[in-house]
């Protein structure tokens, strides 16, 4: 079923819940490419979108990169950071925009359940 018609069939207090929670959890598209162009290597931007698994990983291979450098080894986590954070450079919008769609749908799912 569409999203629009699944919307429809909430009640006036449902939808202003869904709402509220959409605009609490909402997250710029602006902010997070701040966030991936200044703090990227930190993982600053996923721990932004809420993914603190990758988030953790992204400054792992940082330090990681940092540490392992004077071996020579580091410039292998710096280069797999480096395809990580091309990566979200062309799909971070993207990845907050299916983040709200999962929010939402998640928000649904309880009205669901409840009635």
């Amino acid at each position: 079923m569409s999203d629009v018609r699944i919307q429809e069939r909430l009640t006036e207090k449902q939808l202003t819940i869904l709402n509220g929670e959409l605009a609490r959890e909402q997250r710029s598209v602006g902010m997070g490419y701040i966030l991936l162009i200044l703090l990227g290597s930190f993982g600053v931007h996923k721990f932004y979108l809420g993914k603190w698994g990758f988030g953790i990983i992204y400054a792992i291979l940082n330090i990681l990169g940092w540490l392992t450098l004077p071996i020579g080894v580091g410039l292998i986590f710096f280069f797999v950071l480096g395809i990580f954070l091309i990566w979200d450079l062309f799909t971070l919008g993207n990845q907050i925009k299916k983040r709200e769609e999962k929010i939402k749908a998640e928000i649904i799912s309880t009205f669901q359940t409840q009635s």
